[in-house]
């Protein structure tokens, strides 16, 4: 059996990281309250965390969430005509740029497929300096604490994240 590959852009990675990583829900996404998204978006995250042999590609344009955005007029669910998205008809990619290099994802970026346990595998040291990386004060990058928005609370509470 031949496995679509599904593909990812750099900011959406960051929905696939707290699932994966920080055991979020991934029903937590909205997805501009569309049904069709959310099931569609739901379906597709759990189908990547629960499945090494996945294969993602790192995309610089629309991917799998844009195919069923339904602010995406070149999507599969094009409904909401007011909002819509023409991010990646002609863009400025740098800040998923930006992104994918804190990530260090950037040198995946429209390169051949990967496995999903690939990918996760080199998200891995982004995830380990949550624990590890402290704020600079007089920067204005984020950690990955800060970007992934991990809370006190949650390290105390989540056993999987107090390693």
């Amino acid at each position: 059996m031949i496995m679509a590959v599904i593909k990812i852009l750099p900011h959406h990675v960051m929905h696939y990281f707290e699932i994966y990583f920080l055991k979020r829900n991934p029903e937590r996404f909205s997805w501009y309250d569309n049904e069709i998204a959310k099931l569609n978006g739901e379906e597709t995250l759990k189908l990547v965390v629960s499945n090494p042999s996945q294969l993602v590609q790192i995309v610089s344009s629309y991917d799998a969430f844009c195919k069923m955005c339904p602010r995406n007029k070149r999507g599969d669910n094009y409904v909401q005509q007011e909002g819509t998205c023409d991010t990646y008809e002609n863009s400025n990619f740098s800040n998923d740029l930006d992104l994918a290099k804190t990530l260090r994802i950037d040198d995946l970026i429209d390169q051949e497929p990967i496995t999903a346990e690939a990918l996760f595998n080199k998200l891995e040291p982004v995830y380990k300096r949550i624990f590890t990386e402290k704020p600079d004060p007089c920067s204005k990058k984020l950690t990955p604490r800060e970007l992934f928005r991990v809370s006190e609370n949650e390290l105390l509470t989540n056993p999987t994240l107090a390693q």
